[in-house]
């Protein structure tokens, strides 16, 4: 296992910042990325109605493109929903931790239009709340990543929580990334990354595969015990 870039514990203030930051990134994407998609599809539509009256040869493969646009678009929807979900200030995680793996990675898989496998080894009982929600929000965030920049055709994740901690690994079969240029495609996830993993006292570490795409690991070190206080 790759290990983790260390960090400190940060404070609720720290929470409600990221959680902040990543709101208004979302936000951008709402009105940059989904209302462009659906700007698509009223030109789609437009075009549709235009050739409507050429026959049905003419129309079937504009039908088709505007069904295919639409059903991305229903994808991108759920997708971004499921990153905003993750930001929210619920006191836990509403459902186990491995459906919402497995929710996160399939709605990234449709999106993306990405085969996908999920293993998932945490059992609940031993998993602290708060770094759930925090994986959850950086696995989020990893896999944004996957699907607007990796052009990938693959994404594949697994969780294990152990006596050091739980530890998510995130890989793609992409393109793979220079993290030495100043200005990368996935610098904005990469910091929310960092920044959720810090504030548990975790770290990320991300690297190419040799087999080619990008790994991404999540670490996140088991909370103490109250009689280690």
């Amino acid at each position: 296992m790759i290990p983790p870039e260390p960090s400190h514990d940060g404070g609720s203030s720290d929470e409600a910042r990221i959680r902040a930051d990543e709101r208004g990134r979302l936000s951008k994407e709402l009105h940059d990325t989904v209302g462009q998609a659906f700007v698509v599809l009223a030109m789609d539509a437009d075009r549709l109605v235009r050739h409507a009256d050429r026959g049905a040869e003419s129309v079937r493969p504009l039908a088709e493109a505007l069904s295919s646009q639409i059903r991305e678009t229903i994808a991108l929807v759920r997708a971004t929903q499921s990153a905003w979900r993750a930001t929210s200030d619920g006191a836990g995680p509403p459902e186990s931790f491995a459906r919402m793996v497995a929710q996160q990675t399939e709605a990234a898989a449709r999106a993306g239009r990405l085969a996908s496998r999920i293993e998932v080894e945490v059992d609940d009982r031993h998993l602290d709340p708060s770094r759930a929600r925090a994986a959850s929000k950086a696995l989020s965030a990893a896999l944004d990543n996957v699907v607007r920049h990796a052009r990938a055709t693959r994404v594949d994740v697994r969780a294990t929580l152990g006596p050091k901690g739980l530890v998510v690994v995130i890989d793609d079969d992409g393109r793979g990334f220079d993290l030495s240029t100043a200005e990368t495609p996935i610098s904005t996830g990469l910091l929310s990354m960092r920044e959720r993993t810090a504030a548990h006292g975790g770290g990320v570490k991300v690297e190419r595969r040799p087999e080619g795409g990008s790994r991404v690991v999540l670490a996140f070190p088991a909370a103490p015990r109250p009689e280690e206080f």
